[in-house]
């Protein structure tokens, strides 16, 4: 936990504790900047008759294959393309070519698809033309990135994640030491004339971005460590803005990283909030989801979207490891002896214990100073004895 701590305090920007003492006695002290920061699209239509366009056409049959390909070549961030597909698929002109690019924007769990090209389209145009039993599509898109800034992108976040060295972490450290990181790296950027600001590989490599940038980058690093997160867009005090989701124990929390850098990021005030509590910070401030390019992007407050990203009324708490408790859910049982095992495993391989140092402690349940098949043992003797009724303190 104390690497991604030392890199807040290496980037200077913690609270003083003359700040910090106004924020506990008085909340809405310190405003936080909402600004016009989401650029999100700048522009979407139709490719009219007369543009002229030279992409050659893929032939698809049906409309899982032509969402792949699109999601391709959004991916190599390629300025023009087309493909062909039955006309029985391309039901409405209108319609098919967006539900096709919303089809090829579905969550994969790869960090950098999803939520991450969907913010990363500056705008788009599309048309259609009829030929005797197919239907051309055509796409124009722009980007905030190019493929040269992205592959550097990936470089710079593989650098940060083998850093991090999120391996032994349970969920809820994982969750916070990407957030700690992102809050701490990123600077929050005044100008907005060079458009790599809006995004993750603004905030990865040149370290300034607007929201929008931040949002990405928590996205592509969530996602990249195994923990489900989604990007919302919505307004604040009346200005566009983003912030993210993120998923633990089965609910979702919402986080606003680009605010809590902007607060020095070392308390996290917007850190795995609920619906009740993530305003509380400042009652003027709110963040109202909006829902904007309709078809491509979700209806964040629709009741469809709650129902697939259930969040939680109030903010997560930190685990608390206790004797024989390895994972901090607040059972002992036979899950916690494995997590002993499979750590005494790695650790007898590679000479170090996947373990945090407050898991390690939990974990020493026979309190020799070393986390080994001893106290897996009495964890799993523990759990067999309470599993009967005996109370007996085994750790004693």
């Amino acid at each position: 936990m104390k690497k991604y701590r030392n890199i807040l305090m290496r980037s200077g920007k913690l609270l003083s504790v003359f700040i910090s003492a106004m924020l506990i006695s008085a909340p809405s002290a310190l405003s936080v900047k909402a600004a016009n920061d989401a650029g999100i699209c700048t522009f979407y239509g139709k490719i009219s008759a007369s543009e002229s366009f030279s992409a050659s056409r893929r032939r698809f049959s049906d409309r899982e294959s032509a969402a792949e390909y699109i999601r391709s070549r959004l991916k190599d961030r390629t300025y023009e393309f087309a493909f062909t597909i039955p006309k029985d698929i391309c039901t409405d002109h209108e319609k098919t070519p967006l539900e096709l690019l919303a089809l090829a924007l579905a969550e994969t769990g790869n960090g950098s698809e999803g939520d991450y090209i969907r913010y990363a389209l500056k705008g788009y145009k599309y048309g259609c033309s009829e030929y005797q039993s197919e239907t051309a599509i055509y796409y124009r898109v722009t980007y905030y990135t190019s493929k040269q800034d992205e592959d550097e992108a990936d470089r710079e976040i593989s650098r940060i994640m083998q850093q991090l060295d999120l391996n032994g972490m349970t969920g809820y450290e994982k969750i916070r030491a990407v957030y700690d990181c992102v809050s701490g790296m990123v600077n929050y950027a005044k100008n907005t004339d060079d458009l790599s600001v809006f995004s993750a590989y603004g905030a990865a490599v040149k370290g300034t971005a607007v929201c929008q940038g931040y949002s990405q980058l928590l996205y592509r690093m969530m996602n990249d460590a195994g923990i489900p997160c989604r990007i919302i867009s919505g307004l604040s005090k009346g200005n566009r803005h983003t912030w993210n989701i993120v998923s633990y124990n089965g609910l979702w929390y919402l986080m606003d990283v680009t605010w809590d850098s902007q607060l020095g990021g070392s308390d996290g005030f917007y850190f795995m909030r609920g619906t009740s509590d993530f305003d509380d910070f400042s009652k003027e401030e709110k963040h109202i989801p909006i829902y904007e390019y309709k078809i491509i992007f979700p209806d964040y407050d629709s009741e469809d979207f709650k129902a697939a990203y259930p969040i939680s009324e109030k903010k997560a708490e930190a685990p608390v490891y206790t004797s024989g408790d390895v994972n901090g859910n607040g059972i002992i049982d036979g899950i916690d002896a494995s997590i002993v095992l499979t750590a005494y495993s790695i650790a007898s391989v590679k000479g170090t214990s996947p373990l945090t140092s407050a898991q390690s402690e939990a974990a020493d349940v026979t309190k020799d100073g070393v986390v080994d098949g001893k106290d897996a043992s009495r964890i799993l003797s523990y759990y067999a004895a309470a599993s009967a009724g005996n109370s007996k303190n085994l750790f004693a």
